[in-house]
């Protein structure tokens, strides 16, 4: 399934008639454009982690059950089949007593012919399992997958960060910043978690201890990008939270500087200077 925003030329959410629900297009069915209830959604999501850690237990108590069972031969959800078996093996062990059983060679072909049945059930039986714990697995992945994937798509998409400061629409920032974002669960409780490139997870620097939201997360990978010029927006990289200076733009812990007075000996030699004493790093224009 193939699902992405429906955006107008300002680079926000269409919403469906007096509902205010996000119009979603569904790629795989030739763009057929449907209206998204974002509360609904978040509603039923705790029935579909509910769901999800129901599958995730009759799994993994199906496979204690079957490690129990297949050393024992003995599988209640087949027990008719067992029991049958067992009928059988007892009719032979009477038979044994029979005159016409009483050769030792005979005997033995039987109870290898017993076991050997028995061991095939085992088996068929062991493979049937492991193959509904395999699509029960699927199954959870699937159902993650989408709900992990409106999870980001809407941060972006409602991401006062990404209207007032991007140059760039809800969707393309989602693609640029795919790898960056990540849904992890605490309790039973999904959430975002922004990563840096090296893998770190981004904590805020205003809630020490604290992983950042979604916004500050962004604001701080934008930082370190090489490409942050180019993707604000004209106001932002000038005027609400900058502060521009005769010599430099001091921007959240960074000092940047234009051509011009990169060139200057003597306003590079203050601002060097500014960054030594104060901590924050002195970044150069791009090329």
């Amino acid at each position: 399934m193939a699902l992405k925003y429906k955006m107008n030329e300002e680079g926000n959410a269409v919403h469906v008639n007096d509902k205010g629900f996000p119009i979603i297009i569904d790629e795989s069915k030739n763009g057929e454009e449907i209206g998204i209830d974002a509360i609904h959604l978040f509603t039923k999501m705790p029935q579909i982690r509910n769901e999800a850690k129901e599958y995730r237990e009759s799994r993994d108590k199906a496979n204690t059950y079957l490690e129990k069972l297949t050393a024992k031969g003995i599988d209640p959800e087949k027990l008719e089949d067992w029991l049958e078996s067992a009928m059988k093996a007892l009719e032979l062990t009477k038979n044994i007593e029979d005159k016409k059983l009483i050769e030792a060679g005979e005997v033995e072909s039987i109870k290898q012919q017993a076991t050997e049945n028995l061991n095939s059930k085992i088996k068929e039986l062991e493979t049937s399992y492991k193959d509904s714990i395999s699509k029960l697995n699927e199954k959870i992945s699937k159902k993650d997958n989408v709900i992990f994937k409106l999870l980001i798509s809407d941060k972006f998409s409602s991401s006062q960060f990404v209207k007032e400061k991007l140059n760039r629409t809800p969707k393309e920032a989602g693609r640029y910043f795919a790898t960056n974002f990540k849904v992890e669960y605490d309790g039973d409780t999904p959430v975002v978690v922004g990563y840096f490139e090296d893998g770190r997870k981004i904590y805020s620097k205003e809630r020490a201890g604290e992983l950042a939201d979604f916004d500050e997360a962004l604001e701080l990978l934008l930082e370190r990008d090489d490409n942050k010029n180019s993707m604000l927006r004209g106001s932002a990289a000038s005027g609400t939270g900058m502060t521009q200076g005769i010599e430099g733009v001091l921007s959240g812990n960074a000092i940047y500087l234009s051509k011009e007075q990169a060139k200057d000996p003597a306003v590079y030699k203050r601002l060097k200077e500014e960054s030594v004493k104060t901590g924050r790093p002195l970044i150069f224009p791009q090329v």
